[in-house]
């Protein structure tokens, strides 16, 4: 298997827990990792008080990589309430670390940081097997059943920034190349990193409203 360089890495401290976030490439099959949501993360299911996001970046991070972060950052803040500030002392926070390699986009950076902010997968919903046929041997995209403390917010969205491509994923079996198929016809890309979608955006100020405090939720778009 072929390599490329891993875009970034994000460690995430939450309530004395750390959670790290992973996005890596490689060309043959294409493979996509990043963080995975277990019912025993206590993160999983909350939002940060006020909207309010403290992050640091490692010492060693290269300027162009922290450019590419603080632009996926002020995309995010320009659709919604949510604010990233600069970590003084304050117990929960992210931390983008470096890597030896990469090569860095602002819509992986985005897809990353939703992840930090309460997103899941969209292809996780409950209610994805209407709009996707999904080869359960050949990938590794769990469907996430209905859970009281996780929301669904609006139809689901093909165009979401937090959907993966449809050939994108972990390869488990080289005879069934396949990994998820449109149920319709429909001409649409999917899994772009280019922008938050209308769906994101609204799922967003759903979750961050102006006057948001500390809930005990997270979305899927």
């Amino acid at each position: 298997m072929s390599m490329k360089q891993k875009v970034f890495d994000i460690s995430l401290f939450f309530h004395d827990e750390t959670l790290y976030f992973d996005f890596s490439y490689c060309e043959e099959p294409i493979y996509e990792r990043d963080i995975i949501f277990t019912p025993g993360n206590q993160f999983s299911g909350t939002t940060w008080e006020n909207g309010i996001v403290p992050y640091e970046f490692d010492r060693n991070l290269s300027t162009k990589l922290r450019d590419s972060v603080k632009s996926a950052m002020e995309n995010i803040e320009s659709k919604s309430s949510v604010k990233f500030v600069r970590r003084t002392n304050q117990r929960d926070y992210i931390k983008i670390t470096d890597c030896k390699d990469y090569f860095s986009f602002v819509g992986s950076a985005m897809h990353e940081l939703m992840h930090a902010l309460g997103f899941y997968h969209e292809h996780s919903r409950p209610d994805r097997d209407h709009y996707l046929t999904v080869n359960n041997l050949n990938c590794n995209y769990v469907k996430h059943e209905d859970h009281p403390n996780v929301t669904c917010n609006g139809p689901y969205d093909l165009e979401s920034i937090m959907h993966y491509p449809l050939e994108r994923g972990i390869k488990l079996n080289e005879l069934n190349p396949g990994i998820m198929k449109l149920v319709s016809e429909k001409k649409i890309t999917v899994g772009q990193r280019e922008k938050l979608s209308k769906g994101d955006i609204n799922a967003l100020n759903e979750l961050y409203p102006s006057t948001s405090s500390f809930r005990f939720l997270s979305f899927w778009t």
